[in-house]
């Protein structure tokens, strides 16, 4: 199974019949070589890796003592902790990942192949002039903006405003990719999209990011680049366990907030706020900038 997710071709090799659901739209028949490659195998035991524990979120990232610059990544059990339910071994350059996990786990594929959203694709665009943030974006008459802020806050419910008042489209409502292409800065809709799936497969320019914050008023105004570490950088999904991937995310996340105007918007959540975005970025011709 290949598919293309924010210009990056992965090609699947599963050991199971089940379809990877909200893949379909990023389908592809595309020839050549792929970026990575990925194989499943079910297991009734995984083994625990030996090596340095790097990382501990949704999943425990160690390094691989057998293979220089390698990596094991693994989810444990809710239940029993100590139980790996599915283990990712991963190369140095994130083309190739050999996924065990235990069949005896019923709808565990699914869960799998979820986690590879933050196993695979995050560092996969980082080597590729990318990077993930916990956002929510939208196409809107062909140009994307992108709205973050910490979960609970509220981005679904402001790109659904957009929806019902502008026909805007939404291409991720989780975890949207940020690529360099071309010395433009492009929002990439990815299958990874949080509880509530609504993603689609494609891109737009990036004419802003919008930072959001509750409020009892509607009020928005332009961050300068000092305000825009503490608002925004917590957002993007870093390596940091990796001393060379964070120095290329870091550099892309510089090139962003140096060529895409950001804004924060306190708001509530009505229509007088995503109309005021809209005249703040939109309706004032913003001209969508090339890298400096």
């Amino acid at each position: 199974m290949r598919y293309n997710i924010a210009g990056l071709t992965i090609d699947f090799f599963p050991d199971f019949s089940d379809n990877f659901a909200g893949f379909e739209p990023f389908a592809s028949e595309s020839a050549g070589n792929s970026d990575a490659e990925v194989y499943f195998q079910g297991c009734s035991r995984i083994e625990k890796p030996a090596g340095p524990l790097l990382f501990d979120e949704y999943t425990k990232l160690y390094r691989n003592n057998k293979e220089e610059d390698s990596y094991i990544a693994c989810i444990y059990g809710l239940k029993n902790q100590d139980e790996i339910i599915c283990r990712f071994d991963i190369t140095n350059n994130w083309s190739r990942i050999s996924v065990q996990y235990l069949k005896s786990i019923l709808g565990i594929e699914n869960a799998v192949v979820k986690a590879l959203g933050h196993i695979l694709l995050r560092n996969l665009l980082t080597l590729n002039h990318g990077i993930l943030i916990h956002a929510s974006a939208v196409e809107w008459n062909g140009i994307g903006l992108v709205f973050s802020a910490p979960s609970g806050t509220g981005k679904s419910t402001h790109t659904k405003l957009w929806e019902t008042y502008f026909g805007a489209r939404v291409i991720n409502d989780d975890a949207p990719a940020l690529k360099l292409e071309n010395n433009k800065i492009l929002v990439y809709g990815t299958p990874w999209s949080g509880t509530h799936e609504k993603h689609l497969n494609a891109k737009a320019p990036l004419a802003a990011i919008v930072v959001l914050e509750q409020n009892p008023k509607n009020e928005i105004r332009k961050l300068t680049i000092s305000e825009i570490t503490a608002h925004l950088l917590p957002r993007f999904l870093l390596p940091y366990y990796d001393n060379c991937l964070m120095g290329k995310a870091m550099d892309i996340y510089e090139r962003i907030v140096v060529s895409v105007p950001i804004y924060l918007l306190k708001c509530r959540p009505d229509r007088e706020a995503a109309e005021m975005v809209h005249r703040c970025v939109i309706s004032s011709g913003i001209n969508l900038p090339l890298l400096h």
